[in-house]
């Protein structure tokens, strides 16, 4: 059995791992093309709002943090990239799901005003939802782009979608092809899916690698 996700794996990667101690061929490819952008200004706010480990990777390096500026992060994953590069944990983290994290992010920042670091064609789902509650500014700090020709995964099993992006960047060059599964690593995700014609589409109930594991395995 062959399973795909749209993201490179490393070798600490728990698809790759945990797949093919199962027994399956686990193959991994960005289909996103990511390129920092130069930011000469940056909004004043009361907190950095991150939601991908992108935004962090491109936009906390480097930067000098205002004593009293708060850090959020829409899931855990995101979390941890931010303690890698901080060295402190987040004040607040959401399970990785935009509802719910913004109801619960509402409690604490309601009125403040929030920068969100991210890319130029972010879906900015939580930033919407939040529109009328905070003071939200999106700052675009890399750019995203489907690459030009996705690996063909016509023969995979199982197709594994890490964002909208990735899964239009794939569909858009490749057919759904009849048996096979699709996950979705979110209810972002797995919308985009469902406006590209797949209408049977799995979605993780964590935004992680594990959770998407579990998918594959508990439908194998």
């Amino acid at each position: 059995m062959i399973a795909f996700i749209s993201r490179g794996l490393s070798s600490d990667s728990n698809f790759k791992n945990l797949l093919e101690r199962a027994g399956w061929e686990v193959r991994g490819a960005s289909l996103v093309q990511l390129t920092p952008l130069s930011v000469s200004t940056i909004p004043p706010a009361e907190w950095w709002f991150f939601s991908s480990k992108n935004a962090v990777q491109f936009f906390l390096p480097g930067k000098n943090i205002p004593p009293l500026l708060r850090i959020g992060a829409l899931g855990p994953a995101t979390a941890e990239a931010i303690y890698k590069y901080m060295n402190r944990s987040p004040d607040f983290v959401g399970n990785g799901d935009p509802e719910s994290t913004a109801k619960a992010f509402t409690t604490v920042a309601k009125k403040q005003r929030v920068l969100f670091p991210g890319a130029v064609n972010a879906q900015q789902t939580l930033q919407t939802i939040l529109s009328d509650v905070v003071v939200g500014t999106h700052l675009n700090v890399y750019d995203n782009m489907p690459i030009a020709r996705p690996p063909d995964m016509t023969d995979a099993h199982v197709l594994a979608f890490t964002s909208p992006m990735n899964a239009r960047a794939y569909f858009n060059v490749y057919p759904y092809i009849a048996g096979q599964r699709i996950i979705a690593i979110g209810a972002t995700t797995s919308a985009v899916l469902q406006e590209l014609g797949i209408e049977q589409v799995e979605t993780a109930l964590e935004p992680d690698e594990k959770a998407i594991v579990e998918v594959v395995l508990r439908g194998s």
